[in-house]
């Protein structure tokens, strides 16, 4: 095989997973961001199964980051998130 040959070649199928690693040293895997086959059948199962099982995210999905607890000055300064007492 030529070199002309080997970089003729077209992909049959790529797949791109993603890790973020936070300033903290933390990792969180997102897993598999992005798969390409180039049977368009294969491509339409693929997306079936992850729907299924419910980790299919439409491009561009960053899933939200848990909301830190409000500090002490915040809740004196709004009362009225305080719970209310059980009478």
């Amino acid at each position: 095989m030529s070199d002309n040959q080997l970089f003729e070649r077209q992909p049959q199928s790529m797949q791109l997973q993603a890790t973020i690693i936070r300033a903290d040293g933390t990792r969180e895997e997102l897993g598999t961001v992005a798969y390409w086959h180039r049977n368009p059948l294969i491509r339409l199962w693929h997306r079936w199964v992850r729907g299924v099982r419910g980790t299919f995210r439409p491009a561009g999905h960053i899933p939200p980051r848990p909301l830190p607890e409000p500090s002490a000055e915040f809740m004196r300064q709004h009362p009225e998130y305080l719970p209310k007492p059980k009478e």
